[in-house]
């Protein structure tokens, strides 16, 4: 998995870990990438209170953008809403994640 920053034309590749509980479930890995690419994000870019950093997230699963829009998921995925959650308030981060078709996204199709 991985997720890419235009504005930079830099990539970051993200290794899953086969052993863990959720490796199975590619909507985990989706998520977690979510959140990687929003702590990339708030390490380099914070709003003030009076202009929130807009932040926009492409991504080909409409589970993944059903996930991050609504703030709902199934328990195993609760960690990492909350911990977007926490990252979104504390730097004034207004985020959209957006659904992209895979045929359209001809850079995930190079990354994957």
């Amino acid at each position: 998995l991985a997720f890419w920053v235009p504005s930079l034309n830099i990539v970051f590749i993200l290794e899953t870990d086969p052993s863990h509980k959720m490796a199975a479930y590619i909507l985990y890995w989706e998520a977690i990438t979510v959140l990687a690419g929003l702590r990339w994000v708030t390490s380099v870019h914070q709003g003030t209170e009076e202009k929130p950093f807009w932040v926009t997230i492409q991504s080909d699963s409409s589970n993944t953008v059903n996930m991050f829009n609504s703030f709902q998921a199934l328990p195993p995925y609760n960690p990492i809403l909350i911990d977007s959650a926490n990252l979104l308030l504390q730097c004034n981060i207004d985020l959209r994640v957006v659904h992209i078709p895979g045929s359209q996204n001809s850079v995930a199709d190079a990354l994957s």
